[in-house]
């Protein structure tokens, strides 16, 4: 069943011109609903533009408006951005943002609305599918048109994007099997023959290019994903699924070259680059790949000292808090602060094995590039 989107939207739309006036660029829907393809299991996705950085307080009235009017929302809820005007002309990746919501932060809101306005600034790597989706289908809520605002993205950055989405695929499909599913075909499509689809236009695309083994799982996603129902599946169906096609992702990016398949700035490479690839074929691949997540270190370290800090954070507090006489309300904040702790021990493991990847593909390749080098030279 379909899901009108424009009643709530229109009340959003009302609400962020007010709080915002002259400051808001525009407001722009993208996801299933810009795509035409929205339904009862959706979400809401859209990216609120301002001229400069909201005040504190005008982001505590913008978040708790959004809680308000979600009761309103389809199941999988509200998800949005504010971005700076500056951000949307001149892409940069991963995109800074200045606010963002979504279901899985609701909790925190509701429990520290001033806090976590206040840290809920960064860079998101999602914002190149997003900005992507919207130059091509976007629906301008209000302001300036969609050209005037967002400037080209880089289809290598929206594949890298979309990409990180289904890395956990192979788990994260048994507990979302419907998003992960359809997540992964469109992922494909875009590897393989750099389309940008929606989820429903995924299933329709790895109905017709997938493995037959698979249409029955895919007939049944596409339907269930129509209907706003929950997918039903037999046991070992999602796993072989998520394996083979992350197998097929995998293989697709390391043989592609993406300077020049993807990014039209890098079309012409240097003669030393056309020469480093015909000695070293594949392995010349894994150089580009590593020198993309090479520029990421810095983040990624950064990232990690903060999330270092909060961990720290929480554990003082838990020990100053066992003087405390105990209450409910004791109790309460004691709990908050384990979860703290877990949420930032589990943040600090997946971005230390990513920089522990990043580590033990440069020693791969130079190993691999010496007794390459060693077999040209002899």
């Amino acid at each position: 069943m379909a899901f009108d989107w424009r009643p709530l939207m229109g009340r959003i739309t009302a609400a962020f011109r007010q709080e915002l006036g002259e400051n808001l660029t525009g407001i722009y829907l993208h996801g299933s609903a810009a795509f035409g393809s929205m339904s009862e299991g959706s979400d809401l996705d859209f990216i609120a533009v301002t001229e400069r950085p909201p005040t504190q307080e005008q982001k505590e009235h913008l978040i708790a408006a959004l809680l308000q009017l979600e009761r309103e929302a389809p199941a999988k809820g509200l998800e949005m951005s504010v971005v700076l005007l500056r951000d949307c002309r001149d892409f940069a990746y991963p995109t800074p943002y200045q606010l963002h919501y979504s279901p899985m932060h609701r909790r925190a809101f509701e429990q520290d609305l001033s806090g976590y306005c206040r840290r809920m600034q960064g860079v998101d790597y999602d914002l190149a599918a997003h900005f992507t989706v919207i130059r091509r289908v976007g629906i301008v809520l209000f302001g300036s048109p969609v050209r005037e605002v967002f400037g080209p993205v880089p289809f290598a950055d929206y594949l890298d994007g979309i990409c990180r989405d289904v890395a956990g695929a192979a788990q994260d499909i048994l507990h979302t099997p419907l998003s992960t599913a359809l997540n992964l075909c469109r992922v494909l499509a875009a590897a393989q023959e750099g389309l940008v689809l929606s989820k429903a236009q995924g299933a329709q695309w790895g109905l017709q290019h997938l493995q037959k083994q698979y249409r029955p799982l895919l007939m049944r996603a596409a339907s269930c994903y129509e209907q706003g129902a929950a997918l039903a599946w037999v046991s070992g169906e999602l796993e072989d699924f998520a394996r083979d096609v992350l197998d097929q992702i995998h293989d697709r990016l390391l043989k592609m070259q993406p300077g020049r398949v993807y990014n039209k700035e890098k079309e012409h490479r240097t003669k030393e680059e056309a020469r480093m690839e015909m000695m070293f074929g594949e392995r010349w691949c894994k150089v580009e790949i590593y020198n993309e997540y090479l520029k990421k270190i810095p983040s990624l370290l950064s990232q990690i000292n903060t999330v270092e800090k909060m961990q720290r954070k929480a554990e003082t507090e838990l020990q100053m808090l066992q003087k405390e006489p105990d209450s409910f309300s004791r109790q309460q904040y004691q709990a908050r602060l384990e979860s703290t702790r877990e949420q930032c021990a589990q943040r600090l493991g997946e971005m230390k094995e990513e920089l522990n990847l990043i580590l033990g593909l440069k020693e791969q390749l130079e190993q691999e590039l010496h007794l390459r080098a060693g077999e040209i030279g002899q």
